[in-house]
């Protein structure tokens, strides 16, 4: 007599990495070698037609080609976390005889998983160590204390309560943290697909942020498996960046002004966003000499304490949808290469550098130097303009405008109100130009408006979509659901 049953999902430890399972039980009184397996509720139906025997048939297919070993008695099977958008699961223990044939034999049971909890077991201690500066850029150091030898690998993320509230509502006052963790956890696999174990933290460590805006942020240590799955374990830790005064130099360049160069000039505005470090830059790519409108994208830029000066650099702007399909928009710098234009897409990028004259009336743009790598070659150029992009994909980009203002700039203060153009872009602009696309060779350094959200390697916070179909982990033998499965080592 065999009795198979779902005992639940827990986080079990194998070789210093550490896995979200689920575990399915059979309990028996013989000795008959058996094998269980898992598959979804729907693809039970869908591809074996509701038939246990074509389920069992299929399984053990796979199970010869792996030369996974039988159980035999009371025995559990650990299969990496099903995923919990299947709500209905289907799991088989069927029986081998032996010649490595199907003996007949089987029980069934179907199931739904239990997803983890958000438990704030403060198996961290987390802190904020303050603004480092490093290789020409300022990031706010987050380090975790373990205070528990039982603590999971973990993650360190700083974000913010209203944009957890908009993104991750459980209710209407209420933060599904779990749901947040899972996209933290989305985000890294996106990222590092097998490879996200070695970027997870363990014991003390820390994570160095691309800079956070002078605000009150909230850091989480967010428990994560060796597949990027939530533990549900977590720490969290409200801190605040202080403000400060304005000093006069950031002040001079607040209020509107004309840049442009070679008769194609625009009317921006230049305000505080963060003070000391960060304007608000609106207007660019808008009024009479913009053919599109780009009146609905603004940019950062930033203020260097120690120069004065004002720095252009690439950026992520925001997400957005037409009749061509979804696409992020950019601020990217164009560089020549064999006489044809290229934009960089690597964010953080220095464009430009703004320097005012003596009189703070009047600043001089000039192109910053960046290098580039074409197939094995390593390019040194210099940027020869900036605007707006819209990235549908790797092979799919529109920019607003053909003709920009190319560098060196010039910028002009006037005592206009804040600028506003008299159109939009049309939604439907699929006439706009299609430019060509180069990557740096160094590293991306990027930062949102929207969430710090962050790691090792810093790159873009928002936009992932859920992954599927992970490879079975080492360790022990933890199986994949639905009859497949990769050979455990």
């Amino acid at each position: 007599m065999w009795s198979l049953s779902y005992d639940g999902r827990t986080t079990l430890e194998f070789d210093d990495d550490y896995y979200v399972v689920d575990i399915i039980t059979n309990t028996t009184s013989d000795s008959e070698d058996y094998y269980i397996d898992v598959v979804t509720a729907s693809k039970y139906k869908s591809d074996y037609n509701s038939d246990p025997y074509s389920l069992a048939e299929a399984s053990l297919e796979y199970l010869t080609k792996d030369g996974v070993s039988l159980s035999s008695g009371n025995s559990s099977a650990l299969f990496d976390r099903l995923d919990s958008g299947d709500a209905k699961w289907v799991a088989i223990a069927y029986g081998v005889d032996s010649d490595g044939q199907l003996s007949g034999k089987y029980t069934m049971t179907e199931f739904t998983t239990e997803a983890l909890k958000a438990d704030n077991s403060n198996l961290w201690k987390l802190s904020y160590d303050g603004r480092i500066y490093r290789d020409g850029y300022y990031y706010d150091k987050i380090s975790a204390d373990q205070i528990a030898d039982t603590a999971p690998t973990y993650v360190i993320d700083v974000t913010y309560e209203d944009w957890l509230k908009d993104n991750f509502p459980k209710d209407q006052n209420t933060i599904d943290l779990m749901a947040y963790f899972e996209y933290v956890g989305d985000l890294m696999y996106e990222d590092y697909g097998d490879e996200l174990k070695d970027y997870l933290l363990s014991g003390n460590d820390a994570t160095d942020f691309n800079r956070l805006k002078c605000d009150t942020w909230t850091a989480y240590a967010i428990g994560m498996d060796a597949n990027g799955y939530p533990t549900g374990d977590y720490a969290s830790y409200d801190f605040e960046i202080e403000k400060s005064e304005p000093s006069e130099g950031f002040n001079k360049w607040l209020g509107n002004w004309t840049i442009g160069s070679g008769g194609v000039t625009y009317e921006i505005n230049i305000d505080s966003y963060d003070p000391n470090w960060d304007f608000l830059v609106k207007g660019y790519e808008t009024g009479k000499n913009a053919s599109v409108q780009a009146s609905n994208l603004d940019f950062l830029a930033q203020y260097d304490q120690n120069t004065g000066q004002m720095l252009f650099s690439t950026q992520y702007i925001s997400s957005n949808s037409d009749s061509e399909g979804d696409y992020d928009s950019y601020l990217y710098g164009n560089i020549m290469y064999n006489g044809s234009q290229y934009y960089v897409i690597d964010e953080g990028k220095f464009i430009a550098e703004a320097t005012l004259n003596a009189d703070a009336d009047g600043a001089d743009v000039v192109g910053c130097d960046i290098e580039v790598q074409v197939d094995d070659t390593k390019y040194k150029t210099t940027f020869v303009s900036m605007q707006y992009y819209d990235v549908y994909s790797e092979e799919k980009a529109h920019t607003y405008n053909e003709n920009v203002p190319q560098f060196p700039l010039t910028m002009s203060k006037v005592s206009s109100a804040t600028p506003s153009s008299t159109a939009t872009k049309s939604a439907s602009a699929v006439s706009r130009p299609r430019p060509k696309v180069l990557r740096v060779a160094s590293e991306k350094a990027i930062g949102t408006k929207a969430s710090a959200t962050t790691f090792p390697k810093t790159r873009k916070a928002l936009g992932a979509t859920p992954r599927a179909g992970r490879k079975a982990v080492s360790g022990s033998e933890i199986r994949q659901a639905s009859g497949t499965r990769a050979k455990v080592n």
